[in-house]
């Protein structure tokens, strides 16, 4: 597996998340309570809409 930088820390917060597209493929970077950062495929799987319509709370992500 590799690694592609798509963004610096300070450009997702804690508590925030944000959408951005690799290689083609649209995710999304979470920064979870205490400044881990998580990414996601953006499109909830079971609603086939982007997760960046939800909301994070620092530690639970949830589709719209």
């Amino acid at each position: 597996m590799s690694f592609t930088k798509v963004c610096t820390v300070d450009d997702v917060w804690e508590g925030e998340m944000a959408p951005y597209t690799v290689n083609g493929h649209e995710v999304l970077l979470v920064c979870a309570d205490g400044g881990e950062i998580k990414a996601f495929q953006a499109i909830c799987p079971h609603q086939d809409i982007a997760l960046s319509e939800g909301k994070f709370d620092g530690k639970k992500l949830i589709c719209r």
